[in-house]
């Protein structure tokens, strides 16, 4: 009797995991951009936080300390460098990002562009 009863809360206990589970993946991979934000730093430090998939279309420029400028576009929930004065402009040949982990930066001018919470399709 004692053993039927460990193997039913076990059983439950494995159900629960499971279920839990299937949940952390539909909020993870099913919710989108929701809950993700997008950081954008100067000189390491945050200036600006957006969520593409709720700001709508807009265009703007990060200028550092030493005169640096970079514009940076969001436009159909996807953030990416349009713009840049540094003298290689990887950040701007670097593809936009929507739900990433891999972040945009240029070098030169200190920038830094990463997304922050869920990353999924």
């Amino acid at each position: 009797m004692k053993q039927k009863t460990i193997k039913i809360i076990l059983s439950l206990v494995i159900v629960l995991i499971l279920a839990a589970a299937a949940v952390s993946v539909y909020f993870i991979y099913f919710t989108g951009q929701g809950g993700a934000t997008v950081n954008i730093y100067s000189e390491g430090e945050l200036i600006k936080t957006v969520n593409p998939s709720t700001c709508g279309d807009m265009t703007f420029d990060v200028v550092n300390s030493s005169g640096g400028r970079n514009t940076v576009a969001v436009s159909d929930g996807m953030i990416s460098v349009t713009g840049a004065d540094c003298p290689d402009k990887v950040c701007v040949h670097t593809a936009g990002i929507k739900n990433d982990p891999h972040p945009i930066i240029c070098v030169p001018n200190q920038l830094i562009i990463s997304v922050e919470g869920a990353y999924g399709p």
